[in-house]
């Protein structure tokens, strides 16, 4: 039977002893229930939170494929921003990026390449901080 419904039952029946502990186990598996929803959203949304960090933190395939084709093919390659500008990368500026990219650790990489496509002035930055490190 529901516990609203025993409730009632008991209240009808004058039964303040029933009616009290009916009343007492309703409010406990409510409190429980309760706590057992507000424990499983936490653990969720420290889940999400880690899914998302983890995430933020993966490398751009799409860009490394694009700087490995312009050494392979050891062309000039066109780049769209994230700011939407347009850029040319040398052959030569990627296998600097690369050797810069060899010695970072792998959060450090993913933030060279994510500031690399960022904007015009980002992308200035970086190549010239990939040049810088050479010297």
């Amino acid at each position: 039977m529901k516990p609203t419904l025993k409730l009632i039952r008991s209240l009808m029946e004058d039964s303040s002893d029933s009616f009290n502990g009916d009343c007492s186990n309703s409010l406990r598996d409510l409190v429980l229930k309760k706590s057992a929803d507000s424990y499983l959203n936490c653990i969720e949304g420290i889940f999400e939170s880690k899914k998302r960090l983890h995430n933020e933190e993966e490398i751009n395939e799409e860009v490394m494929s694009l700087l490995n084709t312009s050494i392979g093919q050891n062309s000039n390659i066109n780049i769209v921003l994230e700011d939407d500008q347009q850029v040319v990368l040398q052959p030569s500026d990627t296998r600097q990026i690369f050797k810069v990219f060899d010695k970072l650790n792998e959060h450090n990489q993913i933030s060279l390449i994510n500031n690399l496509i960022k904007s015009k002035v980002n992308f200035e930055s970086t190549l010239n901080f990939c040049h810088k490190v050479k010297k």
